[in-house]
């Protein structure tokens, strides 16, 4: 859907569009593609859930910063370093989502990455 409105909104001439490398800084694009496949992919199977704003942004924690992670690093990244146990399971929650949707995968018990 957001492609979707991305693509179809019209062109304002007069805007200034940044340039990628501004947009994204230092994210390796690859990642980027590889998440954002993975989230098209359940999202045309059906799976509204796993392209809520939430779970797009760790996606995008996945796809920004390669290799698996555990809970507490996915949570600094969103900028939250000082996770209490409910935000820890409530991301570990989420993680899990992902993992059984075929977003990510779980390389050993709570170590995360990218499928």
């Amino acid at each position: 859907e957001t492609m979707n409105e991305v693509l179809s909104a019209p062109a304002d001439s007069s805007a200034e569009v940044p340039e990628v490398s501004e947009t994204l800084g230092p994210v390796p694009v690859a990642g980027l593609m590889q998440a954002a496949a993975l989230l098209v992919a359940a999202e045309a199977g059906g799976d509204q859930a796993v392209t809520s704003p939430a779970y797009r942004q760790i996606a995008a924690v996945f796809a920004e910063q390669s290799g698996a992670k555990r809970c507490k690093a996915v949570l600094a990244a969103i900028g939250v370093p000082e996770a209490t146990d409910s935000q820890g399971e409530s991301m570990r929650s989420k993680l899990k989502r992902l993992v059984a949707r075929g977003v990510l995968v779980e390389a050993e018990p709570g170590l995360f990455e990218l499928s």
